[in-house]
């Protein structure tokens, strides 16, 4: 909220349906990126998760099917 343009005391006098206005639940935030993940992980090769494939072999591999991916990172935490 310190970010935004307006006071504190703006965002104590707004209503529920105004603070409804400002702030997206998660069913109307963007999930490309999420499902894509998932959707990857669903037509992986079954060879490949064998031993002596890494994340990072996984990652890779990721990288190149999507078209907006997540960082290595994030792609480890799932």
């Amino acid at each position: 909220m310190n970010a935004s343009s307006y006071t504190i005391d703006q965002w104590y006098s707004m209503d529920l349906s105004a603070l409804k206005k400002k702030f997206l639940s998660p069913r109307e935030m963007d999930r490309s990126r999420q499902d894509a993940l998932l959707a990857f992980f669903k037509t992986m090769d079954q060879n490949e998760k064998k031993v002596g494939f890494t994340f990072k072999h996984h990652y890779q591999a990721y990288t190149r099917r999507v078209k907006n991916p997540y960082n290595y990172t994030p792609f480890l935490l799932y």
